[in-house]
């Protein structure tokens, strides 16, 4: 364990870091528009697919004598998704592939794996975390806190470098690259994600369309061959909009009784910004972490999508003050045209009539190389573990297991179900989901968060405000200076891990 590395971290970053992060006006809108089941609700028969070997998994050897491994299963949203918890009763394709998962690791291994859950805040699991950290205990071998959570629990010291956990091969295929990549620092790297859970897929940015209210408004376009050939654009997305709002009820009064080309929330800002290939921090060659969210293409992204957002031809529902269920409704009965939301949406639409599908956020332009598809941070959850030196060999070994076998079980029993009827409903559809699967970037500005600056995206789209370039100067001193920070104490940690 590398406590000098946390006398030096602490320092540095103490004042930099603020826990409470408030990125949602209203924060249980989100999760409420999304539905308030995570595991598709009712019970799924659709049977689980055949696991398939792969060449890259090695069994060690090494057994733990029914030793318990303990998950801490947090979640910022109340509704996080627990991947370790399956249900006996009415057991869905998803529980019958947690339960498979969880054994193979258990039988293979001799241990038993329990779980924690913290959920519905996000300094629940934060605060287990440090505390486990300080008193040195044993509680929890492996954890998933809130985004929002993990560079504050890094720069604290509580958590592990995964690089330099003995045995945790992360160049395996059950690990995300592009998460290791972009939150790779200075050679040390203190969260992830991968085929270990699926609560990040479900966080994925998507728009949805109704197809029936496409096809009776009269639109000749094949909008899947415009995806296909780069050109789903906003300028696209804000001619649709245009031609479909409507003021149903007559009385020169817009609101959510009468019909808008597009159903947005706070939120969608964010995924905006990224859609247009833009960071708000990247790494420079030298690997140090840089301010980059003052980037013409980015802001021209935001600058178009506030452009619809203002036009009347869009509705924010938590500027409303409403809650998901309205929004919900006005999608099911073709009152919306678009439809800006997660993978977990699909929840609120299993039984829905009306015919949709799905696209990826727009390109800013059709010169754009390809589509960027980002995640909600807000609800996204990653994984780590706590800088303490006990059952190392039992955390490397459970880990490389869990993110192995549940490549076997849980993400192709998500993909089952996302991909083959219960959700999806078309080919086209499917074609999306893997664009928007294979295009998904991370933005290690949403994990640090500099001085905050990844929020006057959100003050200002609120305001449907367009001064994004000169918010972003005014702020850009402090965000420079945050970085400079942390860029000094990630250079700390990797000499002390790497020493």
């Amino acid at each position: 364990m590398k406590r000098s590395f946390a006398r030096i971290l602490a320092t540095m970053l103490a004042a930099l870091m603020l826990i409470g992060v408030t990125a949602c006006g209203n924060t249980d809108t989100p999760e409420v528009t999304d539905g308030v089941t995570t595991d598709g609700g009712a019970a799924d028969t659709t049977a689980a697919p055949d696991t398939t070997e792969a060449p890259d998994y090695v069994f060690p050897g090494r057994t733990y004598d029914g030793s318990t491994f303990v998950v801490l299963v947090g979640g910022r949203a109340a509704g996080t998704f627990n991947d370790f918890k399956s249900n006996a009763e009415n057991a869905t394709v998803l529980d019958e592939a947690i339960y498979e998962k969880n054994t193979a690791v258990e039988e293979e291994y001799e241990v038993v794996i329990e779980y924690v859950e913290d959920m519905g805040t996000e300094n629940g699991p934060s605060t287990k975390l440090n505390t486990q950290f300080t008193s040195g205990d044993e509680s929890y071998h492996l954890a998933f806190v809130p985004c929002y959570a993990t560079v504050p629990l890094a720069t604290s010291a509580t958590l592990y470098d995964l690089h330099s956990i003995e045995g945790l091969d992360l160049t395996n295929p059950w690990w995300d690259q592009n998460m290791n990549d972009a939150c790779t620092v200075k050679d040390v790297l203190f969260f992830t994600t991968g085929d270990i859970t699926v609560w990040d897929d479900m966080q994925q940015l998507i728009v949805m369309f109704n197809k029936d209210l496409y096809k009776t408004e009269g639109f000749t376009d094949d909008i899947y061959k415009l995806v296909d050939d780069g050109k789903w654009t906003y300028d696209k997305l804000a001619e649709y909009a245009k031609e479909v709002t409507e003021d149903v009820e007559g009385n020169d009064k817009m609101d959510m009784a009468d019909k808008y080309g597009v159903l947005l929330w706070d939120d969608t800002i964010y995924g905006v910004f990224g859609s247009a290939g833009s960071k708000i921090v990247s790494k420079n060659e030298q690997g140090d972490l840089t301010l980059t969210i003052n980037d013409e293409k980015g802001i021209n992204a935001l600058l178009k999508y506030t452009e619809i957002a203002s036009s009347g031809n869009a509705i924010n529902y938590q500027r409303f003050g409403s809650s998901g269920t309205p929004a919900i409704n006005m999608f099911s009965e073709s009152r919306a045209l678009f439809f800006f939301g997660r993978l977990q949406s699909f929840d609120n639409f299993r039984d829905m009539e009306t015919a949709y599908g799905v696209l990826p956020y727009p390109k800013l332009t059709e010169n754009q190389e390809s589509y960027h598809t980002t995640l909600s941070y807000f609800h996204a959850t990653f994984m780590c573990t706590v800088n303490l030196d006990f059952d190392m060999d039992m955390r490397a070994d459970i880990m490389e297991a869990l993110g192995y076998y549940s490549k076997q079980h849980l993400t192709k029993a998500y993909e089952s179900k996302m991909l083959e009827g219960t959700y999806v409903r078309d080919e086209e559809s499917v074609k999306t989901l893997r664009l928007c699967a294979d295009s998904r970037a991370y933005d290690f500005g949403f994990f640090a968060q500099p001085a905050n600056i990844n929020k006057e995206l959100i003050y200002l789209f609120r305001t449907l405000s367009t001064g994004f370039a000169s918010r972003f100067e005014e702020k850009r001193d402090a965000a420079e200076s945050a970085l400079a920070n942390y860029n000094e104490g990630f250079a700390a940690a990797s000499a002390e891990w790497n020493d």
